[in-house]
């Protein structure tokens, strides 16, 4: 993986966390995976349901969101929803801690 790719995933995870956070201050319901796909293909960004899916996964991994995953077995697919900021995201993006797998800008 090259430096660009890597600030690429780094700027991708952050703007997701962004997202969620812009919509806990407004006070909106919880957002899925599908609504933040939408948000940051609007934004510009050339990205795939999949791959936005996968950033979220390593959001979570790293305790940054939380959220439910669902599964239709008959259909075979995957979805998140009720996507929120945990403690450590939202210390995170206030700036009292870092993490240089998260650009926030």
């Amino acid at each position: 993986m090259d430096a660009l790719e890597t600030a690429q995933l780094a700027r991708h995870r952050g703007v997701i966390m962004q997202f969620i956070r812009n919509n806990h201050f407004a006070q909106r319901s919880h957002m899925d995976d599908l609504t933040l796909w939408t948000l940051m293909t609007r934004m510009g960004f050339t990205v795939s349901q999949d791959y936005v899916f996968t950033l979220l996964q390593e959001l979570r991994d790293a305790d940054y969101v939380k959220y439910q995953e669902k599964v239709d077995n008959r259909k075979g697919t995957k979805w998140m929803e009720r996507i929120e900021l945990t403690t450590a995201g939202r210390r995170l993006l206030e700036g009292y801690t870092g993490d240089p797998l998260v650009l926030i800008l």
